[in-house]
């Protein structure tokens, strides 16, 4: 988690998707679950992706595209995007 996380902005139409208020995405629960600070309880994951060039395999790329939280029950997954290395991190992207 950040040490002295700070809300900046958030999108009122990613908000309305996750079924989410302005009141909600200001809170300070909601700060700190974006900031990557999860309830007791809350597992994360990470998949690594691959990508083809020229229809080839180019092997893995990335560091795992995301964290992800949770699946809300619209079936929306919830990532957290550049939040620390993931268990495929290479080290140097």
């Amino acid at each position: 988690a950040a040490p002295a996380p700070e809300l900046v902005v958030f999108s009122e139409g990613c908000a309305e998707l996750l079924g989410l208020s302005a009141e909600d995405c200001e809170s300070e629960a909601f700060l700190r679950l974006a900031s990557g600070d999860l309830p007791e309880g809350v597992e994360s994951w990470a998949t690594a992706y691959g990508v083809h060039f020229s229809g080839r395999y180019g092997g893995q790329r990335g560091d795992g595209r995301a964290v992800s939280i949770g699946q809300l029950r619209n079936g929306y997954e919830v990532q957290l995007k550049g939040s620390g290395r993931t268990p495929f991190s290479r080290g140097f992207d």
